[in-house]
């Protein structure tokens, strides 16, 4: 098996979309139980940093990978908010996967706390308005104490 994430890891870099589909053909399960493996950064984490939607896009037909969590329970959602001003990514991880804006890292931080953070200005505008939006359809939202959350202070 570590030899086959490695090649996902390879070809997540590569962005290479057939050779993703070849990996997938040899294990159709490789997938299914990714978020269990012990990875620094998986393959998902890796297509966020380098911005290749379409990559990305071929990769969430499971919409959970989005939440997965790598080294300081990072999320691909987060990866995006700290290293890239890529708002189409940003916006698919959401529509994909929304409830992942409620997920936090380590330090208690969520993907606002994580843009601040980094001085991405723009992701943050971005999740504050996708919040309003969400917030405003469903009063009920989980979404919601997002705003108010607190991080740890470290």
């Amino acid at each position: 098996m570590d030899e086959r994430i490695e090649r996902m890891k390879q070809v997540a870099e590569s962005g290479d979309v057939n050779a993703f589909y070849q990996l997938i053909g040899e294990d159709v399960k490789l997938l299914e139980h990714i978020d269990q493996l012990p990875f620094v950064q998986t393959p998902l984490h890796i297509t966020a940093f380098t911005g290749n939607i379409q990559f990305a896009m071929e990769m969430m037909f499971y919409g959970d990978l989005v939440r997965v969590k790598g080294r300081e329970h990072i999320t691909p959602l987060h990866y995006v908010v700290e290293n890239s001003d890529n708002l189409d990514l940003l916006d698919k991880f959401l529509l994909v996967c929304p409830i992942s804006i409620a997920d936090v890292a380590v330090r208690n931080e969520t993907a606002l706390h994580i843009a601040l953070k980094y001085d991405n200005l723009e992701a943050f505008k971005f999740l504050v308005r996708w919040l309003g939006r969400n917030c405003s359809k469903n009063a009920s939202s989980s979404e919601k104490p997002i705003f108010n959350w607190e991080d740890d202070k470290w």
